[in-house]
């Protein structure tokens, strides 16, 4: 009994074991007290333990046989390949199993129990039996006698087989045990018919051929066993050797991890034998068991984050940097590698989890997997979603089975940027970057060449917006204009004051020099980008003088024998720093002839300008060098600068484009050809013009006019001077000059510097013009326009200022003086609303031109008009007079609108936002519809709203349409509102209308085969109606019907009434409502519409009722009509 009852404690351990398998040992222990004792409670033993200790639940190959001995002592060994807690049970038996149980029942069966201080991995226990029936362990633990059995007796091709079992007696089934190792000799003393191989398992197959008997030496392949896995047939041909008795595992491993050690020993080729001699304990092992350990490693970037970091950083991606609040997000992949030798489990739920301040910003968008092989890595990603601006911060953590990093733990953080704006300028398509000091013409802010008096240069920019947030351009102007030269550089198209994200505005500025020479400015844009507020840049161009007419000079000195050189005098004042091009080339006639060892060089007028009578000589003072006796020269020198031959020309011109241009305008020219084959008698001039010492007439000049063609006759001198007279009036000179007569020519140089002429003596006029925007402004004109800028049409608002540039130039040949004090006067009715802020020079040289502003600052609104009064020394223009005017900027106002509701769909009820009178710049506004009695959220209308809308220069409306519901409720006329806000460019005269929706619908609704309507004006005469006006559900409209009916006061029903007609006889169905003492129904009939009989009549109930009357013909009339008539008596 006490046997029994030690038997039944254990296999209830065991089984409780088997049922809570993998928890730790204490809970495990813990478990199976509870089932003991509710065991015991039960009534299933009365002098159970509650001591039992917890086992190892082992799977196959956590241990394996390495020794078996047959002959003279029989003996097994195993390895224990995991730890075994003490108290552990493990089952040893060479009985064989017959694919569902055991064979026969004379083998034993052997219990061995870990020792209390447990088996440790690598252990080997030796059992062997030192006499019969006595067992003897080397090693650790205990070995008995299981089951009842006795007589353990290993014979030839005999097996041993290791299992566990929760049962409390001999297990016979599969379902009731675990087999862990197990080994067969198989070798059957030959070839016997009792049994033979499986070809695949090499374990002897469950088939006999022999009758007789069974083979109890014999087994098949226990099941959960994999033969050459975690067990094996040592003999895999019993054909090819015959019985032998002793094995054992050669020890051809012996330290290496349990999966290395479990394949080496499950190898039969890593097993010798000895049919004679028993292998002792010492022949096999000792074994070291290395442990599979995982090491976590994670990574961002390629780059290992420490377990703990505290500090994020983006060169390992746990610093995702920055993304917009509003629809950004950034994506970072980690991965988690395993660097030890030992799967990694990652066994969080989730595996990757999240905490901190602002864990919600961060998802695990892609979760690893949940093991990791040892040398193998498995990846996560991390989306950073900022819910708020500023830096965000969370921390992951991954639990894991690393024993020293569990769990792996670092910090994250991003940062969260509110949506902002994000400028940049483009020109001609190429970005100009912020602070550009380098003006180029790729980009447009290089503007290229312009006449200064009447040329200029129009650049358009585009200002874009790429950011997240609307660009808003704060700057009163939106783009002004600073630096050097301001005044050369005007922006003509404003840019708008918002530009939508992804959006572009575009400006423009208009290049017109009021000098000549390199004119420069810069351009800044106030904005709402943070780091680029303003936007600045450089611009550059450069003026030109196209001021001179055909012969402002002439030319009077001429060496083509060293010293090179010519002279020339003026014979009109020339401006300061006034710009003329020389060259020795020739002209065809139509362009330049092209000799690339021609030069053509500029010589600018001194800054105080060159008197008329000056004269001027440019020689050669060193080879490819150039020399001035007053101005400075320059220019690009190509091959020997005015290297004069016999025949060469100098020509003279100006240009707005540089040198050596295309359409040059020729000022003055000398040539010095003789007669030859492309002689032109007529002009003195070449005929063809194609050579390096030929050229034609210059266009635009006149030989003897104002060009001169030297050595008409055969005979050609290389040097000549002009000996005629310097005294004389400025074209008599011309003429003179260019008389070939007066010239005196040699074979040496002449002395040609201004000294060695007589002192001239040049009278000359002036003549005025006045210049507006680039538009000659008559003298006398009455007509101020837009154009030549003398109207200042809505330019400015009351209070503020707008200023025009106007120039003054003297196309004559002698200094035009301004007398007037002041130099410019203003007259007229409203000549106080104009001021001369910048006042023009009281002389301006022969060609040259000086400026004056005049500014309009209203007082009131309105047209304001005057006259403008130039005082002069111009014989026939003075003075020189022409009227001006301005106007404040018209009043921005939004119109009433009224339309009609309709009965369905939508109508367009449309606003119009209208100036007075159209501007020179864009009105920008926003606006937007507001309830009144008409309400969005009741369907009324739809509600709208827009911003940044303009009327362009030019125009004076702007239409705003909102869509407005229809439908058939009987309803007041109703209102909305549609505001103005955020004027930009105007006043604002009415910034509210009122849309009002005019209700048109009526009292008399059409039905499919109904009319509903009050009584006819013969039936309101009938005594016996009253109250037919009446109100009775107070709804406010007259319903008498409809409430008899049951209908609602409003809206389109189907009628209630109907009829029907069988014959002669007429069918009528109504309801009557119940309650409704005060009324009255009647059923009616009529041959013509004109004359009504009752039929019957009906009062109302205490409950509601549908009444069916047959309504016979009147008469028999073959056409008869029916009613239904309600009657309402006053309470």
């Amino acid at each position: 009994m006490k046997n029994h009852r030690d038997h039944g404690t254990a296999e209830q351990t065991v089984g409780c074991l088997s049922v809570l398998a993998r928890h730790v040992a204490e809970s495990v222990a813990h478990r199976c007290f509870r089932l003991l004792l509710l065991g015991a409670i039960l009534g299933f033993g009365s002098g159970l333990s509650t001591t039992a200790q917890a086992q190892s639940t082992l799977v196959p190959g956590d241990i394996a046989l390495v020794r078996m001995n047959e002959d003279n002592v029989d003996a097994f060994s195993f390895v224990a390949l995991v730890d075994l807690v003490p108290g552990t049970v493990v089952y040893f038996t060479e009985r064989g199993w017959l694919n569902t149980t055991w064979i026969g029942n004379t083998e034993s069966h052997l219990k061995y129990t870990a020792p209390a201080g447990g088996l440790p991995t690598g252990s080997v226990v030796h059992v062997d039996e030192s006499a019969a029936d006595v067992l003897t362990v080397t090693g650790s633990g205990t070995v008995v006698f299981a089951w009842g059995t006795s007589g353990f007796n290993l014979s030839g091709g005999d097996q041993m087989l290791a299992y566990q079992t929760s049962s409390a007696t001999l297990p016979t089934a599969a379902a009731n045990l675990t087999f862990i190792a197990g080994i067969t000799l198989n070798d059957g003393n030959g070839a016997s018919a009792d049994y033979y191989n499986d070809p695949i398992t090499h374990w002897t197959v469950a088939t006999y051929a022999n009758t007789g008997g069974t083979a109890t030496s014999k087994s098949t392949l226990p099941p959960g066993l994999t033969n050459g896995l975690n067990c094996l047939s040592v003999f895999p041909d019993f054909n090819v050797l015959a019985s032998q008795d002793n094995v054992r595992y050669n020890n051809s491993l012996t330290s290496g991890t349990r999966a290395q050690l479990l394949a080496a020993i499950s190898n039969a080729a890593n097993w010798v034998y000895d049919d004679i001699t028993n292998y002792p304990t010492s022949s096999v092992g000792p074994f070291t068991v290395t442990s599979l350990v995982p090491e976590v490693d994670v990574q961002g970037n390629s780059t290992t984050i420490t377990d703990g970091d505290m500090a994020p950083a983006a060169s390992d991606h746990t610093d995702f940097g920055s993304t917009p609040v509003a629809g950004g997000s950034v994506v970072r992949t980690f991965t988690i590698r395993n660097t030890g030798t030992g799967a990694l489990t990652l066994g969080g739920s989730p595996r990757v989890a999240v905490s901190g301040i602002h864990a919600a910003d961060f998802t695990v968008t892609t979760q690893p997997a949940a093991s990791v092989a040892a040398g193998g890595s498995s990846t996560f990603q991390v989306t950073f979603d900022p819910s708020s601006s500023g830096t965000r911060t969370a921390s992951l953590s991954i639990a894991n089975t690393d024993a020293d990093e569990n769990p792996y733990n670092f910090s994250i953080q991003g940062v969260g940027t509110a949506p902002t704006p994000e400028i940049y300028v483009q020109g001609n398509g190429v970005t100009i970057l912020d602070e550009d000091s380098t003006p180029s013409a790729a980009d447009h802010t290089e503007f290229g060449s312009a006449d200064s008096t009447t040329g200029s240069v129009t650049r358009t920019f585009s200002i874009r917006n790429q950011g997240e947030a609307a660009l808003s351009l704060t700057g009163t102007p939106r783009v002004a204009v600073g630096g050097a030269n301001p005044a050369d550089f005007v922006v003509a198209v404003q840019p708008a004051a918002s530009v939508a994200v992804g959006g572009a505005t575009d400006f423009q500025v208009t290049f017109n020099p009021t000098a000549s020479g390199l004119r420069s400015a810069t351009l800044s844009i106030a904005n709402s980008d943070s780091d680029e507020n303003p936007y600045n840049f450089a611009i550059q161009g450069t003026g030109t003088s196209m001021n001179l007419a055909a012969g402002a000079i002439a030319f009077i000195g001429y060496n083509s024998d060293d010293p090179d050189g010519f002279a020339f005098i003026a014979l009109s004042d020339l401006p300061p720093t006034e710009q003329i091009y020389f060259t020795d080339e020739g002209w065809s006639g139509t362009a330049w002839n092209g000799s690339p060892s021609e030069a053509h060089v500029s010589w600018t007028a001194p800054a105080a300008g060159l008197p008329i009578g000056s004269i001027v000589r440019v020689y050669e003072s060193a080879t490819a060098t150039l020399t001035a006796s007053a101005g400075t020269v320059s220019g690009v020198l190509v091959g020997t600068v005015f290297h004069y031959s016999s025949g060469d020309q100098v020509l003279a011109y100006q240009s707005a484009t540089g040198a050596d241009p295309a359409a040059p305008q020729f000022v003055a020219g000398l040539h010095a050809d003789y007669q030859s084959d492309n002689y032109d008698a007529a002009t003195g001039w070449s005929a063809t013009g194609n050579s390096d010492s030929t050229s034609r007439v210059p266009a635009g000049l006149a030989n003897a006019v104002n060009c001169v063609a030297l050595f008409p006759a055969t005979t050609e001198r290389h040097n000549a001077k002009y000996t005629g007279t310097l005294t004389g009036s400025a074209d008599a000179l011309r003429a003179a000059i260019n008389d070939y007569h007066n010239w005196s020519f040699a074979d040496t140089p002449y002395a040609i510097a201004p000294s060695d002429f007589a002192t001239p003596v040049v009278t000359y006029s002036p003549e005025i013009e006045v210049v507006g925007n680039g538009s000659v402004i008559a003298a006398g004109d009455t007509t101020p326009t837009i154009v030549d800028h003398t109207n200042f049409l809505g330019a400015t608002l009351v209070g503020q200022t707008v200023a025009r540039t106007f120039t003054i130039r003297n196309l004559g040949a002698g200094s035009l003086t301004l007398g007037g004090t002041p130099r410019i006067a203003l007259a007229g009715a409203d000549a106080a609303a104009y001021a001369i802020t910048t006042s023009p020079a009281a002389t301006v040289a022969a060609g040259a031109n000086t400026t004056f502003t005049i500014t309009f600052t209203p007082a009131r609104t309105g047209p304001h008009a005057a006259l403008v009064r130039i005082a002069n020394n111009d014989a026939n223009e003075n003075p020189y007079e022409f009227a001006i005017a301005g106007a404040t900027a018209p009043a921005l106002s939004i119109a009433d609108v009224a339309v009609d509701e309709g009965n369905s769909g939508a109508t367009t009820c449309r606003f119009t936002v209208s100036l007075a009178y159209a501007t020179e710049q864009d009105v920008f506004f926003d606006i937007a519809t507001a309830d009144g009695t008409a309400t969005a959220v009741d369907g009324d209308y739809t509600p709208k709203s827009l911003a940044s809308q303009f009327i362009p220069a030019g125009a004076i409306s702007f239409a705003f349409d909102v869509l407005v519901s229809g439908d058939v409720a009987i309803e007041p006329d109703q209102t909305f509102f549609a505001n103005l806000s955020n004027v930009v460019g105007t006043t604002v005269g009415d910034a509210q209308a009122t849309g009002t929706i005019r209700n048109d619908d009526t009292t008399v609704y059409t039905y499919d085969d109904w009319t509903m309507m009050n009584f006819s004006t013969a039936e309101l005469a009938d005594s016996t109606i009253s109250g037919l006006t009446a109100d009775p559900d107070g709804t406010g409209f007259p319903n008498l019907l409809r409430y008899a009916l049951g209908l609602p006061a409003r809206g389109h029903f189907a009628s209630p009434v109907a009829t029907n007609v069988v014959g002669t006889t007429a069918t009528m169905t109504f309801p009557v409502r119940a309650f409704a003492v005060d009324l009255q129904y009647i059923v009616q009939s009529s041959t013509d519409l004109a004359t009504w009989g009752d039929v019957q009549s009906y009062l109302s109930t205490a409950a509601p009722q549908d009444i069916v009357r047959a309504v016979p013909a009147p008469g028999g009339a073959a056409r008869f009509f029916v009613r239904l008539k309600v009657v309402r008596t006053e309470p």
